[in-house]
């Protein structure tokens, strides 16, 4: 395969150029998301890492930041949005 990759016609395609077979930004027909980055929302199931929230009254498919696991009802803020995944993190509650 390397000399393919180097040498051949394969080198000049998009699988090699970015090393992967799959677009990692929005393309025509993906879902955008973006919109929900900043916004806050509620675990509705236990994250391990992967789960669903409520977000603006809606429910999403989301991944847990760092893979981290928490439990349903945690509150989440959504801090990044990679295509389709959703990307969140645990709202820590400071006491005063």
């Amino acid at each position: 395969m390397m000399l393919l990759v180097k040498m051949g016609w394969i080198s000049h395609t998009v699988l090699v150029q970015n090393k992967t077979a799959v677009p990692t930004d929005i393309t025509e027909g993906t879902l955008d998301y973006t919109f929900l980055v900043g916004k806050t929302g509620i675990a509705v199931t236990q994250m391990r890492p992967i789960g669903k929230a409520l977000i603006d009254d809606e429910e999403y498919d989301v991944i847990a930041f760092n893979g981290m696991m928490f439990e349903k009802d945690t509150k989440l803020i959504v801090t990044k949005v990679e295509g389709v995944k959703i990307i969140v993190k645990e709202i820590k509650e400071t006491k005063v």
